[in-house]
């Protein structure tokens, strides 16, 4: 039994440097697919930035920028569904990231949802957004 339990050990001493690395290189590799598809994206290849942007996530399923980045492109395409759906999952990972919570209320304005907009600039707002305050404040809503 010790020699199992040396045996067993062994390997998994062996694995855990492994492991390390192979997180690393999934994680550079995310970033990677990241920065290409903020190029492909800024040369106008809109499908080659979505393509990227998801195989980001699929290699890092916690990279809030890559899903506020693929929703942006989502709803210019008129995918409201995987949009919303995208920038609930970035605010998911990351409550306290404006970006999606800014994108997911220009979202809900374009679909009238002036109720859903309005929280989600409170959010917004409340996290330190100048752009939820001032709407807010033009709005005539809350203390801004």
């Amino acid at each position: 039994m010790k020699d199992f339990l040396w045996i067993l050990f062994a390997v998994i001493i062996a694995v855990m440097p492994a492991c390390h690395i192979a997180t690393a290189n999934t994680t550079d590799d995310a970033k990677n697919f990241f920065s290409s598809a903020e190029i492909k994206f800024g040369n106008n290849d809109v499908e080659g930035a979505l393509v990227d942007y998801s195989k980001a996530i699929e290699l890092n399923p916690t990279f809030a920028d890559a899903y506020n980045n693929r929703g942006s492109i989502k709803s210019d395409l008129g995918d409201i569904q995987g949009a919303t759906a995208d920038f609930a999952k970035a605010i998911e990972i990351s409550p306290s990231f404006i970006p999606a919570y800014l994108n997911r209320a220009a979202l809900k304005l374009d679909q009238s949802d002036k109720q859903g907009a309005t929280a989600d600039l409170l959010q917004a707002a409340k996290l330190g957004s100048p752009e939820a305050q001032q709407w807010l404040k033009s709005n005539g809503i809350s203390k801004w």
